[in-house]
């Protein structure tokens, strides 16, 4: 068994680290050698490094205060951050209801976007296919939006913006909604496609005509999905001029 003094000596280097922190570590690593030495001639011990190995997991230095306190800090900010932000998010919807009131929204369909011009764009062609447009800025305003009015048909501005968190809101709570979201290429158009886009426009500059083709196929006739889209071709308006139907399509695919 060891001697009883190795035992006290152990405690005793316990208190020393937990009252005084970092601020003896030189001195206890010091301490460290000049009683491995001692150890080492005590107990008949060949190999000094040995016995010092073993004395240094004895003396762990403990981290400064003040970087824990640091830590403990950002920790709080990041917790107070994401549960202002949360907040502010379940808030949305009854700061809709204050600003606007239920019976002001159209409903039908809604356009995600800050840029004013496409704002009228897309504004007057949703009008002249004889459906309402409300036009928010933010995704978290769009989601909102959807909480407290009825939509059939949402067109996110995707040109910067993935907007997953819509998408993800969509998919789990209202999957009827029909998304046609704005993209850079086709290779965007093909990754929103398998996030279960309705079918996608390409570019500010989008063709008009595409736009009321996707109204009139899934709002009126109800197609699942723009298969010409979804297999990388070409919208050419034959789901609305031929009034194919998605059994159709199935049969052509």
């Amino acid at each position: 068994p060891r001697p009883r003094y190795q035992r006290c000596d152990k405690h005793l280097t316990g208190c020393l680290r937990s009252r005084c922190g970092d601020g003896v570590s030189r001195f206890l690593k010091t301490a460290v050698v000049y009683e491995a030495q001692a150890q080492s001639f005590r107990f008949g011990c060949l190999d000094q490094s040995v016995c010092t190995n073993r004395m240094q997991k004895v003396f762990k230095p403990l981290p400064d205060l003040e970087e824990r306190l640091n830590d403990v800090n950002e920790r709080v900010r990041r917790a107070r951050r994401t549960l202002d932000w949360r907040t502010r998010e379940a808030r949305i919807p009854l700061d809709i209801q204050e600003d606007f009131g239920i019976s002001e929204l159209q409903g039908d369909v809604m356009f995600l976007s800050r840029n004013e011009d496409l704002h009228d764009k897309v504004r007057d062609l949703v009008h002249s296919a004889g459906y309402g447009c409300d036009i928010p800025e933010r995704t978290g305003e769009a989601i909102g939006m959807l909480k407290v009015a009825r939509y059939q048909m949402i067109i996110p501005d995707c040109l910067r913006r993935s907007r997953s968190r819509l998408f993800e809101y969509i998919e789990k709570y209202q999957p009827h909604v029909k998304i046609v979201p704005i993209v850079r290429n086709n290779d965007a158009g093909q990754h929103v496609m398998r996030l279960g886009s309705y079918s996608f426009l390409l570019g500010r500059d989008f063709d008009p005509d595409q736009l009321r083709t996707c109204l009139m196929s899934s709002l009126q006739l109800r197609h699942e999905v723009c298969w010409l889209l979804a297999h990388g071709e070409r919208c050419n308006r034959s789901c609305v001029d031929g009034f194919e139907s998605d059994e159709e399509f199935r049969d052509l695919e």
